[in-house]
């Protein structure tokens, strides 16, 4: 469990007992707090805890540090290891303000969504020794406004199970609430270990999309591993946006050849028709009300990304 407010993580036993260890971020000589970042990264903000697919390894985003720390995990004691000054940790730009992950399938490559610079990082993870980040690719969200505010940057992300297609939340002002697509090239023909390319975005036709889930109509091989090459049946991606308090559904197109993904968009935002290009990989299909209540995560039984 990651703790926002005192940048700390906790493991919790299932039996309710109480807390089996909590592990409290801290600043150290080589990735100090900056004063002129103190507008939203004052103190260490832990965001996201994630396992690893092998249940070896826990990994855990950092805003306020810009850091994503890796720590070993013994599932009989319940317990993680890993100093703050441990090599296996990965300390990016200091004002990127690391806030959520997801691993690929195979465990060796964690995507980050840094909030505070609107930009991707995909990092390299040898699955031996924990170290995290040795090769490392970032790719920024072009197009997107920054935006150090409350409540506005990147949100989340997922990847789809073919390993192709990466979901990333933007809760921008300019464009306002989108989902921008990527394709993913692992190993590609060029120096790099991963290739992200920008393949356009869809708006949530609302604002603050602070989190999505990818649901598939049989997910079971999809969450068991045993599905052939990632492939799922049809899938959906479905939206909360946080502020205008809607849940929007989106289809999502896995060759690219869906409708615009901008269907039934109001007035409000035509100015993406002359601006951002607009993605092929999801289609605009139903939407829900949730006001006065705030969608601030979605969950299903049938999530293909917990």
């Amino acid at each position: 469990v990651a703790h926002y407010t005192s940048g700390t993580i906790s493991v919790l036993p299932m039996d309710g007992a109480g807390a089996t260890q909590t592990i409290r971020f801290r600043a150290t000589p080589s990735r100090p707090l900056l004063s002129e970042l103190a507008d939203r990264q004052e103190a260490p903000h832990a965001h996201c805890v994630i396992p690893h697919p092998s249940n070896r390894w826990v990994v855990a985003c950092d805003l306020g540090l810009s850091a994503v720390f890796s720590f070993s995990f013994n599932e009989q004691t319940g317990l993680l290891e890993g100093g703050m000054d441990d090599e296996r940790h990965y300390r990016g730009d200091p004002k990127d303000g690391c806030r959520h992950c997801c691993w690929n399938k195979a465990g060796t490559i964690l995507y980050v969504t840094n909030e505070l610079s609107c930009t991707i990082t995909a990092l390299s993870f040898d699955t031996d020794t924990g170290i995290l980040g040795k090769r490392r690719v970032t790719v920024p969200i072009a197009g997107v406004d920054l935006d150090r505010s409350h409540h506005r940057g990147l949100s989340d992300l997922v990847l789809h199970p073919n390993g192709r297609l990466l979901f990333v939340g933007c809760r921008s002002t300019q464009p306002s609430g989108c989902i921008a697509v990527f394709t993913v090239e692992e190993e590609p023909q060029s120096d790099e270990f991963v290739e992200l390319k920008l393949q356009g975005f869809a708006v949530t036709l609302g604002e603050v999309p602070r989190n999505f889930k990818l649901i598939a109509e049989d997910n079971s091989e999809a969450n068991s591993g045993d599905a052939n090459d990632g492939e799922v049946g049809p899938s959906w991606l479905v939206v909360g946006n946080q502020e205008t308090k809607s849940v929007e559904c989106f289809e999502v197109c896995v060759n690219g050849d869906g409708g615009e993904g901008r269907c039934n968009m109001n007035d409000n935002y035509n100015h993406w028709s002359n601006s951002l290009p607009v993605t092929r990989y999801l289609t605009h299909t139903s939407s829900i009300s949730t006001a006065p209540y705030k969608p601030c995560n979605i969950a299903s039984f049938d999530a293909i990304n917990a």
